[in-house]
């Protein structure tokens, strides 16, 4: 079944056996919109991603958050923006420190 519920063809069965396999081999979750372990609070996005691959603990997802969404490959001026506006949110109290 696809993100939106209509069923899959033949390609899209095989490119999700391939993302879940991807998935295993680095130790990721791996969700789509209609998994009842989808993030209550990612749904409620206008634009919320169809499939989501988690690392970590994925139970922390429905807990209030900051979310950072970026490149995978963005230029050293963002690297430092992003730094310092972390830095200031963990500074300010509103990211506990671990």
């Amino acid at each position: 079944m696809r993100g939106d519920g209509a069923p899959v063809d033949a390609a899209g069965a095989d490119w999700a056996a391939e993302q879940l396999a991807r998935c295993v081999e680095l130790g990721t979750q791996f969700f789509a919109f209609h998994d009842t372990h989808y993030p209550v609070l990612l749904r409620q996005i206008r634009d919320p991603p169809v499939y989501l691959s988690v690392r970590g603990r994925a139970e922390l997802l429905n807990t209030p958050s900051v979310s950072i969404v970026g490149s995978l490959r963005c230029f050293p001026y963002g690297r430092d923006r992003l730094r310092d506006a972390s830095g200031q949110q963990v500074g300010g109290g509103f990211i506990p420190q671990a």
